[in-house]
């Protein structure tokens, strides 16, 4: 019972009925015809009958036109018939195919519309070009009469619309589709036309950074070096943002590496909603970077201790001198990237291939020599973990004081390989006694060092392999409940 709209008009409105999504009625003096919007009310069209005395009995609709049943005070049957609202036209849409993926990097791009083959006596001409809309609510940027159009009969309206205002009136597109879009507008006469077609529409595939619609190694190779040695940028740049995550980095190059080596699908996409593999924020780790004890070059070591295993590292480290850093990577089984970019030295660490991940535990991952003068601080880490997504870090120390442990932790000996001497680092989580054990391959001990911690923090052992042969060695460090092994190689 309640009312949706309402009209009032002066001489009276009578003999209401619906034909489609329209209510006609006639006017009390039986002259006119009005038809309003079934569900806004609003007046579509109106058609004057003339003078004379009619009673309107009602609507009919058949193929889509409009019949009116009228009868004269005497009894005569009047039929009035109205072209369907849907003149027949065709559109051809052009380019086609729409490369969405490189609308983006290239301003601006235009799509036109070709309309013609009119039907009912009508012309491009007829055409009111202020009503035309694309899509329901894009309006052309400019209209143009041709002549003569290839595959059209007569007069073609070209109507020029913004790409990239199409292209946003869809959902983001993936890969290669068929998507209709629909034109309406009216003639000048109030009558009004809505025309269908189709267009291919060729959308961002993920991970393809060279655009060369495949995804392979090449596009690693690309994102590796726009991100950790500052190389050019994919056209357009989003399309490096491989995990949609909003962001370009080392969560995007293990996404790459395991769709490309590992067969994993990408991430699911915060845009586009594809029905993928989901990832999330999960696990913990601190990084720490230490300045070596007793060492006047400068030198420094960046550690993590994870709770969970590791397949993407990303360091950035601040200094007034980015260029002046030498980094040595200390993890066996992952490639080192490292280069100065936006005023930054960036680290990355990550296996290719995608099969080796950091252990969980406390791990020495690269050792950094600066020039005397030259201060770094450790600005910023990601971690990612086995399968993609970040793990959510806390990064402490600086390049000046020393930092309590939170736990024990056995450091990569620096330089290494080294001849003769090479100094041996570790952090006590407790003040105590510990011993630090060198072993051949043969798994003979050739040197044992003990001392007593007086307070937690580094403790640095320098060791001389002077009289040792060259070849590899390990070294043990036992102290408290802890153990950790790592190896050496001493080279003559």
């Amino acid at each position: 019972g309640e009312i949706l709209w309402s009209r009032y008009r002066d001489s009276g409105l009578e003999s209401p009925s619906i034909a489609g999504n329209a209510v006609l009625v006639q006017s009390r003096g039986n002259s006119t015809v009005y038809a309003f919007d079934l569900f806004t009310g609003e007046e579509l069209w109106s058609y004057y009958l003339g003078q004379g005395k009619f009673q309107y009995l009602g609507p009919a609709i058949a193929n889509g036109e409009l019949m009116l049943y009228m009868k004269t005070l005497d009894n005569e049957a009047i039929f009035y018939r109205f072209s369907s609202a849907e003149s027949p036209m065709d559109v051809v849409m052009t380019p086609d195919p729409i490369y969405v993926y490189w609308a983006y990097a290239i301003d601006p791009m235009v799509d036109t519309v070709f309309i013609g083959n009119f039907s009912e006596g009508y012309t491009a001409a007829d055409v009111d070009a202020a009503s035309l809309l694309l899509n329901g609510s894009i309006p052309p940027l400019g209209t143009e009469i041709f002549e003569t159009v290839p595959g059209f009969d007569g007069q073609v309206l070209a109507a020029y619309f913004s790409m990239s205002d199409f292209i946003m009136s869809y959902p983001p597109l993936l890969d290669t589709t068929q998507q209709e879009y629909t034109v309406t507008g009216q003639f000048t006469d109030a009558g009004s036309f809505e025309a269908t077609g189709f267009v291919t529409m060729i959308g961002k595939i993920q991970g393809d950074l060279n655009c060369d619609m495949k995804v392979n190694m090449l596009d690693i190779a690309v994102l590796t070096g726009y991100i950790f040695r500052g190389g050019q940028p994919s056209r357009p740049v989003e399309a490096g943002d491989v995990d949609e995550s909003g962001y370009t980095d080392i969560d995007d190059v293990v996404c790459l590496i395991n769709y490309v080596f590992l067969d994993i699908p990408f991430p699911t996409s915060n845009r586009n909603g594809a029905n993928l593999v989901s990832k999330s924020f999960s696990g913990s780790a601190e990084v720490r970077i230490s300045r070596l004890a007793n060492d006047a070059s400068n030198s420094f070591v960046i550690s993590i201790n994870s709770d969970t295993e590791i397949q993407g590292i990303q360091i950035e480290i601040g200094s007034d001198n980015p260029d002046a850093i030498d980094v040595t990577n200390l993890v066996e089984g992952m490639e080192l990237l490292s280069g100065s970019v936006d005023g930054n030295f960036r680290i990355g660490l990550v296996d290719l291939n995608g099969r080796y991940v950091l252990p969980a535990g406390a791990t020495d991952i690269v050792s950094i020599q600066t020039p005397n003068g030259v201060e770094i601080h450790l600005k910023d880490a990601i971690l990612v973990k086995t399968g993609g997504g970040k793990i959510n870090v806390q990064f402490k120390g600086n390049t000046s004081d020393p930092i309590a442990p939170i736990a024990y932790v056995l450091h990569q000996n620096y330089p290494n390989p080294f001849n003769p001497t090479t100094t041996i680092s570790f952090d006590m989580k407790h003040p105590g006694d510990y011993s630090l054990t060198i072993y051949n391959v043969m798994g003979q001990v050739v040197d044992k060092i003990t001392g007593t911690a007086l307070m937690t923090g580094p403790v640095s052992i320098e060791w001389n392999a002077l009289d040792k042969a060259s070849g590899v060695y390990f070294y043990r460090l036992e102290a408290g409940d802890f153990t950790q092994t790592k190896k050496m190689m001493l080279m003559k």
